[in-house]
């Protein structure tokens, strides 16, 4: 993105001079924290389950938010929505029967 300076996120050939990030040269590499270009969601790692698959992309159950150029994904359960969650499960009441392997 025009501006958004990439040093530390992408090799230095992918930027423009000075470390300027241009747009059609920088590639946003999925799991660095930074959701940019085509990404649903980034939160800084590349595990499936946790919200933000390992493709950047919103998981089924999960709320992935707060996300930017600058920050990470924060990714929470949906709870009342009815999928069956394993891992990040909540205590309120309507989202105990979403709730199994426990």
């Amino acid at each position: 993105y025009e501006g958004f300076s990439c040093l530390g996120l992408a090799d230095v050939e992918s930027c423009g001079g000075g470390g300027t990030c241009v747009q059609d040269i920088y590639i946003d590499p999925c799991g660095n924290g930074f959701r940019l270009q085509d990404e649903e969601c980034d939160d800084g790692n590349l595990e499936d389950g946790d919200g933000c698959s390992s493709t950047c992309t919103n998981e089924v159950g999960w709320l992935c938010e707060g996300g930017s150029g600058s920050s990470p994904d924060i990714c929470n359960v949906v709870c009342g929505d009815g999928v069956k969650m394993t891992d990040g499960c909540c205590d309120e009441l309507e989202c105990s029967q979403e709730c199994y392997g426990e």
